[in-house]
């Protein structure tokens, strides 16, 4: 891959980084600058040796290009994939059903965020796959959406 420039955050807020110095949240301060060899997403469920069961996508604003570099790799089970703006749902819902997802939820991470209780040097993203809770759907509902009708639900609260 090509070298990439991240800046990480290494003062009070755990180890933050970004490719984009202005995303590190709260970042008041300098942040460190490093330069690191970049992979795809393919690549990273090729170098393990076992199927992946779960993968958690948080690449601010590049879930499209990681989604779409799995269509020659075995894909996991299931994604969890932070929401992107409204516009570009359709394009993400889209080619997640290129590869063959056709079931949905949109989940409350910031819900199970540890940094709520525990500070700024944790987080979570709670429970995944069947476990997770749809917010619409709610507790005890493990139900699925169609990719059509999360697509016009979030345009809907756009």
């Amino acid at each position: 891959g090509q070298m990439v420039q991240v800046f990480l955050d290494l003062h009070g807020q755990g180890l933050m980084s970004s490719l984009n110095a202005s995303l590190v949240p709260g970042a008041q301060h300098q942040l460190e600058r490093v330069m690191v060899r970049s992979i795809s997403c393919s690549e990273i469920v090729e170098s393990w040796r076992h199927p992946v069961l779960y993968m958690k996508v948080d690449v601010e604003g590049h879930d499209l290009d990681c989604v779409s570099s799995l269509a020659k790799v075995s894909r996991p089970r299931f994604f969890s994939i932070e929401l992107p703006t409204a516009e570009e749902v359709a394009e993400l819902v889209d080619a997640l059903g290129r590869l063959g997802y056709t079931r949905f939820k949109i989940v409350r991470q910031r819900l199970y965020n540890l940094r709520l209780v525990k500070g700024q040097r944790y987080a979570a993203s709670g429970p995944f796959g069947h476990q997770a809770v749809d917010f619409l759907l709610g507790p005890g509902q493990q139900g699925w959406r169609s990719a059509t009708e999360i697509t016009m639900e979030v345009l809907w609260m756009a």
